[in-house]
């Protein structure tokens, strides 16, 4: 009887050991995977330097009131007058902009007097962003993945390109409201060429800024005249959806990187923790702790929230392998979200770095941004035939739909007027009318 109490008291002692032994065996087991996965995904973005024109981009931008991206070495002084003009018109500008590019026929709405009055004052420095973008590299800012583990990294915001492309989409809207063609041209080659600098960057604050920018451009183009075809073949060549996958799958596998990190301190063998370039000092302290080291990493009780960080990244992995085969046209929004819940443990879905109703939301705006950009590459060659007949086209080749494979394009002609729309009403409403009309009013062109 005592030598099964001895036996059972023994168990007792034992069993927790045992699972936090079992446990340390199976993060480190997965992790290792895991990290597997983590650095081929990282593998694939370089280390970018920032270059001389973001530099003067940045400096471009302390002239209209904005924070530059980055420290510099020569002293960078914001005008706090241009500052606080801006703020004045930051809201009404963004109202503006957002009412055009929901515009489902022209004409656009004139530019509002005190947006004008602001174009007037500060006109000479946009013209001086864009002529550096349209005529200098580039602009570059630093992206180091290595330094983006660190907390304390100070990535760019880039609230300054944001209220940039805001005043030069503005600008073009100005010219075309002048029927200045070859302006207007210039500032949106201008405002592409930006966002292809930010776009190229695999954050999702730059996928998520240069999505909502070229969504812009795309319907803005929809209603200006004598747009060259080669806006038709970039439209054609962007994936808003695949790119903002990209950025939740980047910051996703940061998060879990930060989250190894953190728990690598308190649970690094001997080995991993003592240098050979070490103080004495050092050396005194680790030969305290490195007992306690050693032991935690065989027996630590955090080896349980890394297997809750390890488990949740792969579920919101396993969520964006399946949204990427799954279009917006299939399924509704809140089915997604379903759908993405099952997919995550409830472990898993406190841990994540996303839930699953913000991956199901930002899923379905990049699609709806997606079609944004089909409909505005249909009607730029409905008004290029339109440009080479004289006439509106009767009909338009390649309808179907790559967004929606299993919808299409309608494409209607009634007299000198043209209706583009998608076969299938979205369930709910989308972030612009995906729907055209042409207008018969046409503004004067510049010879």
């Amino acid at each position: 009887m005592i030598r099964l109490l001895m036996l059972v008291v023994l168990c007792l002692f034992s069993a927790p050991w045992l699972a936090l032994f079992w446990a340390g065996v199976q993060s480190r087991h997965q992790q290792a995977e895991i990290d597997r996965q983590a650095a081929d995904f990282f593998s694939q973005f370089s280390e970018v330097t920032p270059n001389v024109a973001a530099e003067t981009i940045d400096r471009i931008g302390t002239a209209l009131g904005f924070s530059p991206n980055a420290r510099y070495i020569g002293p960078v002084s914001i005008d706090q007058t241009a500052q606080a003009a801006f703020r004045n018109i930051d809201d009404p500008l963004a109202r503006y902009l957002q009412q055009q590019t929901a515009l489902v026929s022209g004409p656009m709405a004139p530019v509002p007097a005190d947006l004008a009055i602001y174009l007037d004052t500060y006109r000479d420095t946009i013209n001086k962003a864009q002529q550096q973008i349209l005529q200098g590299d580039l602009p570059q800012w630093e992206m180091i993945p290595e330094k983006m583990f660190d907390l304390n990294y100070p990535s760019p915001g880039f609230f300054n390109i944001l209220y940039l492309q805001r005043l030069i989409l503005l600008s073009a809207i100005e010219h075309h409201e002048r029927g200045q063609t070859a302006q207007t041209l210039s500032a949106m080659e201008a405002s592409w060429q930006l966002n292809q600098a930010i776009a190229r960057r695999p954050d999702l604050v730059s996928k998520l800024l240069s999505s909502i920018v070229l969504a812009q451009q795309a319907s803005l183009l929809r209603h200006f005249e004598a747009v060259p075809a080669h806006w038709q073949t970039r439209l054609a060549a962007q994936s808003p959806q695949q790119e903002i996958l990209t950025g939740i799958q980047f910051e996703t596998w940061l998060r879990y990187r930060i989250s190894q990190r953190t728990w690598s301190a308190y649970t690094a063998p001997q080995s991993s923790v003592q240098s050979s370039v070490q103080s004495s000092v050092q050396r005194s302290h680790l030969s305290t702790t490195q007992p306690l080291a050693s032991l935690s990493h065989w027996f630590s009780a955090r080896s349980y929230p890394r297997l809750k960080s390890i488990k949740a990244a792969r579920h919101t992995h396993a969520a964006l392998a399946t949204l990427a085969a799954t279009d917006i046209c299939s399924i509704p929004q809140v089915a997604v979200e379903q759908m993405l819940s099952e997919l995550q443990t409830e472990q898993g879905e406190r841990e994540a770095a996303f839930s699953a109703a913000t991956i199901a939301r930002r899923w379905r705006r990049a699609g709806d941004r997606a079609l944004a950009l089909e409909l505005s590459g249909h009607v730029l060659a409905a008004k290029q035939a339109k440009v080479e007949q004289g006439t509106w086209p009767t009909q338009l080749p390649n309808l179907d739909s790559q967004v929606c494979p299993t919808e299409h394009w309608i494409y209607k002609l009634t007299e000198d007027r043209i209706t583009l729309s998608l076969s299938k009403q979205l369930i709910t409403g989308t972030l612009v009318p995906l729907k055209y009309v042409s207008d018969s009013s046409m503004p004067a062109i510049d010879p």
